[in-house]
């Protein structure tokens, strides 16, 4: 066989190609921008390329937004995408893209209870979406609102956030615990059961709020639900609980389990607890 002007044998090897590849462009990201794992200088643009052909009005306007966002905090993390350039602490929470004659800024959904001038709109098609309002800055004056709204949803992130289940548990095992001198609180797997002589409550922690679950007491208003029965004294009343006027409702059905758990249980179970008082 031919090969490279050169005549060989069926039993002799071909000589290997050495291809030489320039890596001298190649640059690897640095643990440096790695932040629990996350890759966040994930940069697809730059400066002059974002501001290309804009008005020079325009440009000066984002960049009087950019240095007040960067000077909010030192966490904050900027990225330069295609179209857009994209501000962010573990998720994004603005965005802003530069268009000839405004800015068009797109916010997070939690700032909207600061649009005290109600001037945010809803994106079309984006209405499901966390960057859902957004603000055409046109001069200063929409500028500025910018940077209030800006500065007050930076705080509003910053601080920890108690899921609504944990704010509504402190304020209704208070409650609870004012019922009675013997009451205690047992934390198990699934929920929390409190109990006098026995359990007459159970609570458990949901991404609504809390699901509560009561002895078999009386209900004329309809307002708990009926689940399962087993054994003699069943949490088979349950209830949701989503804000504080649910807790309202609930305190009256959770007095009446908690008189409930200090009967006898087979005399619950057969309702001969209606045949004796009790002594509060």
């Amino acid at each position: 066989m031919i090969y490279n002007n050169i005549i060989y044998s069926k039993n002799e090897e071909y000589p290997k190609l050495e291809r030489k590849v320039k890596v001298e462009n190649c640059k690897l990201k640095s643990e440096e921008n790695n932040i629990n794992n996350v890759i966040y200088n994930n940069d697809t643009s730059n400066y002059k390329d974002i501001t290309y052909n804009k008005k020079d009005e325009t440009i000066k306007l984002f960049d009087k937004f950019d240095e007040y966002i960067i000077s909010i905090g030192k966490d904050i993390i900027r990225n330069y995408l295609l179209k857009t350039v994209v501000y962010k602490l573990k998720k994004r929470f603005i965005e802003v893209r530069i268009n000839q004659n405004d800015l068009y800024i797109c916010f997070l959904k939690d700032v909207k209870q600061f649009d005290l001038q109600n001037k945010l709109k809803i994106r079309k098609g984006y209405e499901n979406t966390s960057l859902c309002y957004y603000l055409l800055v046109e001069d200063i004056n929409n500028l500025e609102y910018a940077f209030e709204l800006a500065k007050e949803l930076y705080h509003y992130l910053k601080k920890s956030q108690e899921p609504i289940c944990e704010l509504l548990f402190k304020n209704i095992s208070n409650r609870i615990m004012e019922l009675g001198d013997n009451i205690v609180c047992n934390k198990l797997y699934r929920d929390y059961r409190f109990k006098s002589k026995r359990n007459f409550i159970s609570i458990s922690k949901r991404k609504y709020g809390l699901y509560v679950r009561l002895l078999k007491v009386e209900d004329n208003q309809n307002i708990l639900d009926y689940t399962y029965q087993t054994g003699a004294e069943p949490l088979c009343m349950t209830y949701k609980i989503s804000n504080g006027n649910d807790i309202e409702t609930i305190i009256p059905y959770i007095k009446k389990s908690y008189m409930l758990s200090r009967c006898v249980a087979i005399d619950v179970k057969n309702e001969l607890n209606k045949l004796y008082l009790i002594e509060s």
